[in-house]
């Protein structure tokens, strides 16, 4: 099974290779992510879309993609980051239209191991702030977390399998939101499980359905990593 960073880099490759569907598809999987950055920067935080800030983000964005590189050991959201980050700074500074015929030995090729961990460390810290007010919509606490995360890694696989499950249907998605509750009826029929074990782990598949549909792509890589070399689990 490939995990969220694997087909990143699969895309990337693609792109550089002048594969323009690629492309869409990597823009498409970090939507999210990029719209995340521009609203930081832009007086603009209902209507982003529309904003120069968001164009910059996604200029920047695609410059990522095309001038990374995975061997010089910096994951991409966190090089990624880096560039968008440094245009939008630009924006504001220069409080003028972004022009984009920018130089491209002005794109990091390799940022240093304490620019990158600093990046690093205060986007995690935004997502998890995120993340610990999403879950207090459910009432549960990361406390919680660490209590009923699956001990055996088949069964978080299988946890982790009706989470998706439920991301994937529009029309289950929609009800966990309204619901603020997971739809046990359509996965003890999907995944034909004892409801015990849906129960036990309630918590813990609320917060993955949380991280899987979020925008951030730290939380998302984490999760799908922890199943990397699960079986299908019927998901």
């Amino acid at each position: 099974m490939k995990t969220e960073q694997d087909n990143t880099l699969f895309l990337i490759k693609r792109l550089q290779q002048g594969d323009e569907m690629a492309r869409e598809t990597l823009i498409t999987n970090y939507k999210g992510y990029i719209i995340k950055l521009a609203k930081s920067y832009s007086q603009e935080k209902c209507n982003v879309l529309s904003t120069d800030a968001y164009s910059i983000a996604l200029i920047a964005f695609n410059e990522a993609a095309d001038k990374y590189n995975p061997d010089k050991g910096t994951h991409f959201p966190s090089f990624a980051s880096q560039v968008i980050k440094r245009r939008l700074i630009d924006m504001v500074r220069c409080n003028v239209k972004y022009k984009p015929e920018i130089n491209s030995q002005d794109i990091p090729d390799s940022p240093s191991e304490d620019t990158n961990n600093s990046e690093l460390r205060e986007d995690l810290a935004e997502d998890i702030e995120w993340f610990e007010k999403a879950l207090q919509k459910f009432n549960i606490s990361l406390e919680d977390l660490v209590q009923e995360t699956p001990k055996h890694k088949d069964t978080r696989c299988k946890a982790i399998a009706m989470a998706k499950h439920v991301v994937n249907d529009p029309v289950l998605l929609a009800r966990f939101n309204e619901r603020r509750s997971l739809p046990f009826k359509s996965l003890l029929l999907k995944f034909r499980c004892n409801p015990k074990t849906i129960q036990r782990h309630r918590k813990y598949i609320i917060a993955v359905c949380i991280a899987l549909k979020g925008s951030s792509i730290y939380l998302k890589d984490y999760i799908l990593g922890v199943v990397k070399g699960c079986d299908d689990h019927g998901s």
